[in-house]
């Protein structure tokens, strides 16, 4: 009987002293429960920010593309701008040709216009004025 007692007494100590530890034990399940959603979460962040990368990738390769397009589209009209300059130094010369010319043709009318008068005054002895 004793030997009964003292294992009923035993017992009680041990399920005293093993309730704690169950509570905690219970506790760390939880924790573990909460960390595995956590980690889920995390996961699911993960690929999906991997989705979001590769998207990514693809817009910076069209722009690279459109950047190319772009650049040619510039290299065009670079070479529009030359021909327009071209042209307009040759019209800028040929303005000055024009200019060089009219100054040279109207000393060469003067000239006739004053012989013509000389003629008018000789021949007629008047000078008829236009």
């Amino acid at each position: 009987m004793t030997q009964q007692i003292i294992k009923t007494i035993v017992k009680e100590e041990i399920r005293g002293e093993l309730k704690p530890i169950r509570s905690d034990v219970s506790k760390i399940k939880l924790n573990i429960t909460e960390l595995k959603y956590e980690v889920t979460d995390i996961k699911t962040d993960v690929k999906g920010m991997k989705g979001e990368i590769v998207e990514i990738k693809g817009d910076m390769e069209e722009m690279k593309g459109e950047m190319g397009e772009i650049k040619g589209e510039i290299s065009e009209m670079n070479g529009k701008i030359d021909k327009l300059t071209e042209i307009v130094i040759d019209f800028v010369g040929k303005s000055k040709n024009f200019e060089e010319e009219t100054t040279v043709m109207a000393g060469q009318i003067s000239r006739n216009i004053d012989r013509i008068e000389k003629l008018d005054l000789s021949e007629f002895g008047f000078v008829t004025v236009a």
